[in-house]
Order: structure tokens, then sequence, then C-alpha cells
């Protein structure tokens, strides 16, 4: 396998995301901060929120909801500030995990409607034939 120059944002999203979907959330976290480290020096929201989002997904993983809680929260203040359309949805569906474990089903609904909302225009930027909207359609409605 080959692994792509470390720094390169897709490239250590797309790595953390498919070890962590692998079960593997030890190299997913080394993945995830390293990604941190690389973007968050930058000016890009969009990778500093899915930066901070998949570090959630990997606490989480890992049970640890403190440093879950805090990457969240981080990822909500860049969403909210800058805005990250391509960030948002999944920044507020990991929202509503956290919120459903903690037993805050309130607070995880109202995550789960934004995610939703935020997803749905994402989606309505692409024509109604567009072979990435089914695909994405496909993937939100997870």
């Amino acid at each position: 396998m080959v692994i792509p120059p470390p720094e390169r944002p897709i490239a250590l999203w797309a790595l953390a995301d498919a070890t962590l979907a692998a079960g593997q959330a030890e190299r997913a976290r080394a993945f995830a901060e390293r990604f941190l480290a690389v973007v968050m020096p930058t000016e890009e929201p969009t990778w500093q929120a899915m930066a901070q989002e998949v570090r959630a997904r990997v606490a989480l993983s890992e049970d640890d909801r403190s440093t879950a809680a805090a990457c969240v929260q981080a990822a909500l203040d860049i969403v909210d500030q800058h805005g990250a359309p391509i960030a948002e949805w999944r920044v507020h569906r990991v929202a509503a995990r956290l919120a459903s474990m903690e037993g805050q089903e309130d607070v995880a609904q109202a995550c789960f409607e934004r995610a939703a909302h935020a997803a749905q225009r994402l989606l309505h930027t692409l024509p109604p034939t567009h072979a990435l909207r089914h695909a994405f359609e496909r993937l939100t409605a997870a």
C-alpha cells in the first residue's frame, strides 16, 4: 500500500476515515491528529472542521466523550464563524451521536435535524440527474 504524502489533507482525512471504518482506532487517531496538525494553522475552515469532525468520531469509537465533545464544539465554532457547507452536515451528525450517547435525546434530535437541513442545502447545489447527487443522497440517508 502506498501512503500519500502526509501534508495532503484529503489523504489524511481518507486514511483516518478508512482506518476508523476498519476498526483500527489507534491508527485512525494517529491520522486524525496528523490531519489536525496539518490543517489547523491554515485558513481553510472546511478542512479544519473536517479534521475536528473525524477526530471526534475517533474519540467516540474509543469512548472518549470529553475529547469528542471538545472536537465537536471546535468544529461547530468553525462552521458557525466561517461556514463550511461540505463539513457542516457531518459535524452536526457527530454532535447528534454524542448527544444521544449522553442521553440528551432532544439535543440529539435537533442536531440530526440540522445535519439533514445542511445536507439538503448541499444536495440542492447538484443537478437532479447528477450521479454525485444520488451518491450523496444515499450517504446522507445513513
